[in-house]
């Protein structure tokens, strides 16, 4: 009898796992939720898909990057894989507007009767291919699709590009899609942030600027100002970083996808504990050691992103 059960175990795990996942409703309700804290659902597919990342601009509106692209760029071949997960492609993919068109677009979602529910939506730009976030400013917006950083200039706040992008940035890697630059956002001192992951290196240049390269390996928290189109790398290290978040204090913290912590606080110039034998060296063999990760009770994972939330 035990085998007969078996089987039947098989074949109920097995037709759970083609019932595909729940409807947005039902899913809601899967969720356990502390007694002190209420969760709404907002948008749902087929409004939204895959979605990586999200903030608000000056009019409440929700900005949405839909990364439904991932896990593989659009037009490209992959040649071979490491062991960790980094390919190699046989190009580099061009910049818009002649470009290789992928699934990712960014999407716009207003509540225009104030009842809190979203119930305009339009597209701001598709297309893309491997977009991962965006931020507003400067008479337009800023867009990371490695290996670029795009400006959308929309001057008239139309939400329709005023023309085709402006490459500010190239030469970031498309290795591994779990781990590209990611999370773009403005930091207390007029800069351009934003975290590139723990399994792509970067060549960063400004094209029409630059003949010499800037190398990085692995995870950093790296930093643009548009006026002075000055580039760095902001810190170095700490775990396959995704999110970047200030505190009130302007300190700049990113998330970790291991345990026993919440994530890295990031200090200018500052280097962080990283898998060496996987992620390759600090940048400087001189650098007298290194940062570990803040602190935290034991648990074997944590998920990346988090928010700073301050007051009494």
């Amino acid at each position: 009898m035990k085998k007969p059960l078996l089987s039947l175990a098989c074949l109920v795990a097995l037709g759970q796992a083609l019932a595909g996942p729940h409807p947005p409703a039902e899913s809601l309700k899967q969720l356990e939720v502390f007694d002190d804290l209420e969760l709404d659902q907002l948008l749902a597919e087929p409004l939204v898909k895959q979605p990586v990342f999200l903030n608000f601009d000056e009019r409440g509106r929700m900005w949405v990057v839909q990364y439904q692209q991932y896990p593989h760029p659009a037009g490209l071949r992959m040649t071979s894989r490491d062991n960790y997960w980094r390919a190699v492609y046989d190009k580099v993919p061009p910049p818009p507007p002649n470009h290789i068109r992928g699934r990712d677009k960014i999407t716009i979602h207003e509540d225009t009767d104030g009842d809190g529910v979203f119930d305009r939506h339009k597209t701001f730009v598709d297309g893309l291919n491997i977009a991962t976030s965006l931020a507003h400013g400067r008479g337009g917006v800023w867009v990371l699709n490695p290996p670029y950083l795009l400006f959308y200039a929309d001057k008239n706040r139309d939400d329709i590009p005023d023309g085709d992008p402006v490459v500010h940035l190239a030469g970031f890697g498309l290795e591994d899609t779990h781990s590209v630059v990611n999370s773009l956002r403005w930091g207390p001192d007029g800069w351009l942030y934003a975290a590139q992951g723990s399994t792509v290196t970067a060549k960063v240049t400004r094209p029409g600027f630059d003949k010499n390269e800037i190398f990085s390996m692995g995870q950093n928290i790296w930093r643009y100002h548009p006026e002075t189109r000055r580039y760095e790398v902001f810190a170095e290290g700490g775990g396959n970083a995704f999110g970047v978040e200030f505190d009130a204090q302007g300190r700049v913290y990113s998330g970790h996808n291991g345990g026993d912590t919440r994530g890295f606080h990031y200090v200018q110039g500052g280097y962080l504990r990283k898998g060496f034998s996987k992620h390759g060296p600090l940048s400087n063999p001189y650098a007298f050691g290194y940062f570990n990760a803040m602190p935290h009770n034991k648990v074997p994972r944590f998920t990346h992103n988090f928010i700073v939330y301050e007051g009494v």
